[in-house]
């Protein structure tokens, strides 16, 4: 029988080339926020004192397929015990199209993928 549990932790990344942006969700839409993360081992590691101190161990993480810009980052997260989704960045295009978004920034970008979720 399959067992579904409810995702209560999202986090959002807007990742490229050399940096990522990431989103928590709060109540009220409020976000917990932090930008230009190196996307290097050094930045996952920044990312994971920040995972430590404000997400739970369950938290789903969400990004974009971006070239091959994800792809470290996604199989740290993974090795970390993380769940990671990888999207289309045609599925979040059209989200942001179905909120009428007119503001597109990295800190932006990573709040919309959180709400996707």
């Amino acid at each position: 029988m399959l067992t579904v549990v409810p995702v209560t932790c999202v986090i959002g990344i807007d990742i490229a080339k050399h940096t990522f942006d990431i989103a928590k969700p709060l109540e009220r839409d409020k976000y917990r926020t932090k930008a230009k993360l190196a996307n290097s081992p050094e930045g996952f590691k920044q990312f994971d004192q920040w995972l430590e101190k404000h997400a739970e161990p369950h938290c789903w993480v969400l990004m974009e397929a971006t070239s091959v810009y994800h792809e470290a980052l996604a199989t740290h997260l993974h090795q970390q015990g993380y769940q990671v989704c990888v999207i289309n960045p045609a599925r979040i295009a059209k989200y942001a199209q179905s909120e009428l978004r007119r503001v597109k920034t990295d800190k932006t970008d990573a709040k919309l993928i959180a709400r996707y979720a």
